[in-house]
């Protein structure tokens, strides 16, 4: 998702039609993850380590200054944030094979999934320390009161305690307009436009066959494998259970092959296709439509948004 990309022009009917031609270079994991609009955006929302610490910072300087006043000491515990930018995670991302053949489709682990050592809460101790009434009081001016909704009618509004009063100043809540449109435009695109262009679903058919050859009838959609496993991961425990020391349940543990033997299979089917390829390239076109038809205010959200962090 970074930076605008030229306009393909070339149709995926062409690459559909040499079927008797070499199959084209499957793109790479972070080609097929982040389309023309994707990057735009991501570079816009980008920022340094030095802008998210020092944003962090102010943070909690403003919880413990808040705590202060309602009678409680607090340590800004910027120890306790940490980050992975999107540039590392994409830089570290294995190509479609390695990840098909390690981790599946992601459901019970992926690259950026390894467990991290909980860092050392400075508070504890001030907790620690304090009667059973005071660690309430304490709680209650960090956290706010808990609001108990029944599920029906609106959920009931409750004071906001320090720590969600400084995130609120930190990262304001007001949506804006054009990044909500840039992020339903992407997601109607994934989940709408791609399926339903007819290059894709001549594609679907297509695997569908390979994939009930290769002992998994009944998948209509790539989309619809990686969904059913995630439906299947859930049904297995979804994660729940003592955690081993490989980072897994045992219920993970027991899913992972089945999850890792799909997802081979499917990649083998989309390989053989071109699949990837073909579905990146509608994807691509489609955002760059967007990006186009919009280019002077996607221009000027970008310059807002990357000024506002800098700040």
């Amino acid at each position: 998702m970074r930076g605008l990309a030229a306009t393909v022009a070339v149709g995926v009917a062409a690459l559909l039609a040499a079927c008797t031609g070499p199959t084209p270079e499957p793109p790479s994991l972070a080609d097929t993850l982040f389309g023309p609009l994707d990057r735009l955006y991501y570079d816009a929302k980008a920022q340094t380590d030095e802008e998210y610490f020092a944003q962090v910072a102010t943070t909690e300087e403003a919880i413990a200054a808040c705590m202060a006043e309602a009678g409680f000491e607090y340590l800004p515990a910027t120890g306790n944030y940490s980050r992975i930018s999107t540039q590392d995670l994409i830089a570290n991302l294995p190509d479609a094979e390695e990840y098909a053949k390690e981790y599946g489709y992601g459901a019970v682990r992926n690259p950026g999934g390894s467990a991290l050592e909980p860092p050392e809460d400075p508070n504890e101790a001030i907790r620690d320390a304090l009667s059973p009434e005071a660690y309430d009081e304490y709680q209650l001016a960090l956290h706010g009161p808990i609001a108990i909704w029944d599920g029906t009618g609106e959920m009931p509004e409750t004071d906001s305690g320090c720590q969600s009063a400084a995130y609120e100043a930190a990262y304001p809540a007001e949506p804006d307009p054009l990044e909500q449109e840039i992020l339903a435009e992407i997601s109607r695109i994934e989940t709408e436009a791609v399926p339903a262009h007819p290059d894709v679903a001549e594609l679907d058919g297509r695997w569908a066959e390979c994939m009930s050859d290769a002992g998994y009838p009944g998948l209509t959609s790539h989309r619809a494998a990686r969904d059913g496993i995630w439906e299947q991961y859930l049904e297995h425990g979804g994660g729940a259970g003592e955690v081993g020391p490989d980072g897994m349940t045992e219920s993970e543990r027991e899913f992972l092959p089945i999850e890792i033997a799909q997802a081979t299979a499917d990649w083998q089917c989309r390989d053989s296709l071109g699949y990837d390829a073909a579905v990146t390239r509608v994807r691509d076109t489609l955002q760059q439509e967007f990006v186009d038809a919009h280019a002077p205010e996607l221009e000027a959200w970008a310059a807002r948004v990357q000024e506002s962090q800098s700040k």
